[in-house]
């Protein structure tokens, strides 16, 4: 069987450019990401395949650790992290395409959910889908409320 998908899109009004910044800069996550409670990157480098960070996430009440990996990096394009560590084994990938002077973004949440978990794929594929829909209502919101600063792709208050 496959793994449950669930996956949403949403235009936003702003350049590509700076919808790609603000969504790769993983330390805006808890600005959009309805289950990040925190951050951080292991290492310095830049976000790039390869690079790997700590999340705290809410879950179920609790707040678990997840570690992510960069497995994807399209400049301009997609990213896709998958977990290296956490409760539910998952690949995020968040995809941008320019439309003008809006942009679409779509997030696919891929669950990998272990066997004998008493979760049914259709249950897992609605709970990501709504969540791909929570958090892209969230970055709508965000990006299109507040300007973006200038090469960082964070936020100014």
């Amino acid at each position: 069987m496959d793994a449950p998908v669930g996956s949403a899109s949403v235009v936003i009004r702003r350049a590509a450019a700076d919808v790609f910044a603000f969504v790769t800069t993983p330390e805006n996550d808890p600005l959009w990401v309805r289950v990040c409670k925190g951050i951080r990157r292991l290492g310095a480098e830049p976000i790039r395949v390869g690079a790997r960070l700590i999340e705290q996430v809410r879950f179920l009440g609790f707040v678990v650790p997840y570690t992510w990996e960069v497995t994807r990096f399209e400049p301009g394009r997609a990213i896709t992290y998958s977990s290296r560590k956490g409760i539910v084994p998952m690949v995020i990938t968040i995809a941008i395409e320019s439309d003008g002077d809006s942009t679409s973004v779509t997030q696919q949440i891929k669950l990998r959910v272990p066997r004998g978990v008493p979760c049914t794929a259709a249950i897992a594929t609605m709970v990501a889908r709504r969540e791909a829909e929570r958090n892209l209502a969230m970055l709508k919101q965000r990006l299109e409320g507040t300007e973006p600063t200038a090469g960082t792709g964070s936020l100014r208050p």
